[in-house]
């Protein structure tokens, strides 16, 4: 596991990008009573469906030609649509 945490010096909180973690450790590190959107590619939501069965999703395709700014774009448009905000935990 990699663990990349940054502190934000406006209100002391830190953010933390994770990789190379079991769908059950994720699971354990979500915070309870927070608001979930899991942002993923069609084939892990094939192989993991307790990770988004229990959380608002965003799906993407999966492979090389997702990784774009059109895509981005594309994410940043749904985490409008459905109102994720600074207190939205993204999976």
């Amino acid at each position: 596991m990699r663990d990349y945490s940054t502190i934000n010096s406006f209100d002391n909180t830190v953010s933390r990008i994770l990789t190379g973690v079991s769908a059950s450790t994720v699971l354990r590190l979500i915070p309870t009573g927070q608001r979930v959107i899991c942002i993923t590619d069609r084939t892990v939501a094939l192989l993991h469906p307790k990770l988004v069965d229990n959380f608002e999703t965003i799906v993407i395709e999966p492979g090389e030609s997702s990784k774009s700014f059109a895509v981005v774009e594309q994410i940043i448009a749904q985490l409008i649509e459905k109102r994720a905000d600074r207190g939205t935990f993204l999976l």
